[in-house]
């Protein structure tokens, strides 16, 4: 493997731990932010439920007070167009527990506001015992009715809140692990990063001096030996050269030795014929 290659495979290796660290932070997000949404809607459900109990308490304050007077009852009588009325026509049950609370409380409701019609038509009509009419329907119905709702808001009001907890807490925890992920994911990188610079750096290093051993004992005049690395780099390559240059000076520097050789011989020779001239004279 070229070193660019193996370069490039450690920077690879980087870029996909950091891609697919930003996938987890980009899915974890939109999962925190589901959560988030949901927390908000409970809070919501909540601060409407507050309003709808003030508006309760109003219609009853009301109620009682012409009920006080022998007179009328200028009290809502469509369930449908007062607060509890308007929210249980828009919000949408999440679990089985919520179901039954809100048709339960439609179901008191309507039955609370039935009476007080039936209340306002003794009145309107002219009945005689209207005032006695409207006593019988307020203990009866009314209050019992009345009071129902009350329980049953105030049930509704703890498990909003319980769900905006919940939805909180959930949202941290994705949060708390986003964070943890996201450190674990860059550590990984840093470490991946350092791992690959060492095997690249070793198996440069080495092969070099290596090579560096051999071009010593080159300068030293033993060209004996020839280069020993392994591998299909850039170092391996310029291995090979050298090798191929030892290789072609082997002969030549072999020539020159047997030349030099002859040479002596022919030297030593000259200087015993010189040596058996001058005994000779």
């Amino acid at each position: 493997m070229r070193i660019w290659q193996k370069v490039g495979l450690g920077f690879l290796a980087v870029i996909l731990i950091n891609l697919a660290n930003l996938g987890l932070m980009i899915y974890l997000q939109e999962g925190s932010k589901a959560l988030e949404d949901r927390a908000f809607m409970a809070v919501s459900k909540v601060n409407r439920l507050g309003d709808i109990v003030r508006d309760h308490i109003r219609w009853k304050v009301n109620f009682l007070a012409a009920m006080n007077n022998d007179a009328e009852p200028k009290v809502g009588t469509d369930p449908t167009t007062c607060s509890l009325g308007r929210f249980l026509a828009e919000v949408k049950p999440e679990g089985e527990q919520e179901r039954t609370l809100l048709e339960k409380v439609k179901v008191v409701d309507a039955t609370m506001h039935a009476a007080a019609a039936r209340v306002r038509a003794a009145f309107s009509t002219g009945a005689e015992n209207a005032d006695e009419i409207m006593l019988d329907l307020y203990n009866k119905e009314i209050n019992p009715s009345s009071k129902e709702v009350f329980k049953t808001l105030d049930a509704l009001d703890a498990l909003y809140r319980q769900k905006a907890r919940s939805m909180r807490k959930k949202a941290d925890d994705k949060a708390d692990f986003l964070k943890t992920m996201s450190l674990a994911a860059n550590l990984a990188a840093v470490l991946i990063a350092v791992l690959f610079g060492l095997w690249v750096a070793r198996s440069i290093t080495i092969p070099v001096r290596t090579l560096m051993e051999a071009l010593r004992l080159v300068a030293k005049g033993d060209f004996s030996r020839n280069v020993q690395v392994s591998g299909r780099d850039e170092v391996a390559d310029l291995a090979s050269t050298v090798n191929a240059m030892l290789d072609s000076l082997r002969p030549l520097i072999q020539r020159v030795s047997r030349g030099a050789q002859t040479l002596e011989e022919e030297s030593l020779a000259m200087e015993g014929f010189s040596e058996k001239a001058t005994s000779g004279g």
